[in-house]
């Protein structure tokens, strides 16, 4: 029971959003955030500097990590003795239960004192999506303006423009079958979304367009959903009504405060080397709201308001109204939008694009225009 803790966030669409809404959860919960640090955009602090501030207060020895990737500064804490030994880190979802990460020796320290806990979705591969893939190639999918150079990133190959030491692609393999790909975790949220906002739409649209409302029939958006002032309220409450059975064959449904039904996992590291590191569950939480933990786990740390009178300096942050996004388009109703990440920055021209990313954007992407295709 953490009710003491220091949040570190990095300046982007990841890190600053999940910063305010854990800041809510937090005052609703009670829980004080002693300290906060942000790394990136306009703050001049780094990653060594937050780290020793972090080290410094010992009554708050949990710290929070709200990153897009957060190895950089858990690499950083783990060559910090005080630190490993001292302090727990709870990374989100960003860093998932992968494998990979139990082998890298930069972080061995702190896994070997199992300070780290992680945080992974509830989620499961859509065998339909990879069907999905299966057939695409550069050559048959030229609508898609960014998948060329996601296949020729995935495959270390290029298609038909040499690209340094990458040799030529080929032709007859396709992305499910290349070495190095995973479907995304989040390919089924995504796909959930989109039947979900289908589904909210056509809710709306049938009570507004029902011939009781003297409409002749519903086959399409009538004038009194194109025109209602209110359509946005009656898709947000027909989307609170969406019960369906998803691809895995598992119920989706939104709760009442809006979030998916879906919850985390909840991980921390066992073992002494990187040879028998293995996740172990610890507990989980889901659409019962109810955070379950393993009764027999237990941890040294100590991070209460009680240690020390006077400990705790809690910035409570006022609740902050949702915001939603307008666009004028004609008497088509909503759009339903994917907004994602499929480049990094420039590092020489603020506005424009730099290499592609690792490709999970796209293949989110990819899973948007695949769920939709199934919405039609």
């Amino acid at each position: 029971n953490y009710n003491n803790i220091q949040v570190i966030n990095s300046y982007d669409e990841d890190g600053e959003p999940g910063m305010l809404e854990f800041k809510k959860l937090a005052y609703i919960n009670k829980i004080c955030i002693t300290k906060e640090y942000t790394i990136g955009g306009n703050s001049s602090t780094n990653i060594s500097d937050v780290l020793n501030m972090v080290a410094q207060n010992r009554n708050a020895s949990v710290a929070i990590l709200w990153f897009k990737n957060p190895l950089p500064i858990l690499e950083a804490a783990s060559s910090n003795a005080i630190l490993s030994r001292n302090v727990l880190f709870i990374a989100t979802n960003k860093f998932g239960a992968d494998p990979k990460y139990l082998t890298l020796a930069s972080i061995s320290n702190l896994l070997a004192r199992n300070n780290l806990v992680i945080l992974d979705v509830e989620t499961a591969d859509i065998a339909g999506f990879d069907e999905y893939l299966e057939n695409k190639t550069p050559y048959n999918y030229m609508q898609n303006p960014w998948f060329k150079e996601y296949f020729e990133m995935l495959q270390n190959c290029y298609w038909d423009v040499p690209v340094g030491s990458r040799r030529q692609c080929d032709r007859s393999s396709t992305i499910p079958h290349a070495d190095n790909y995973k479907q995304d975790t989040y390919v089924l949220y995504v796909i959930n979304a989109v039947f979900s906002a289908a589904l909210g739409i056509d809710h709306a649209i049938s009570q507004l367009c029902s011939p009781s409302s003297g409409e002749q029939s519903y086959y399409e958006a009538c004038s009194l959903y194109t025109n209602s002032g209110k359509r946005r309220q009656k898709i947000m409450a027909a989307l609170l009504q969406v019960n369906f059975t998803d691809d895995t064959r598992q119920p989706f449904y939104f709760t009442e405060d809006g979030q998916s039904d879906r919850g985390f996992h909840i991980y921390n590291i066992t073992g002494k080397t990187n040879k028998d590191f293995q996740y172990q569950i610890i507990g989980s939480y889901n659409d019962t709201n109810f955070l379950k933990l393993d009764i027999t786990y237990d941890t040294n740390i100590k991070a209460h308001c009680d240690v020390d009178v006077g400990g705790c300096n809690c910035n409570f942050m006022k609740e902050i109204p949702s915001r939603y996004m307008k666009k004028t388009n004609g008497n088509r109703g909503l759009s339903v939008v994917y907004i994602g990440d499929i480049h990094q920055a420039s590092p020489t021209n603020p506005l424009a694009c730099g290499l592609i990313n690792t490709g999970v954007d796209l293949q989110r992407l990819l899973a948007f225009f695949y769920a939709i295709e199934h919405v039609n």
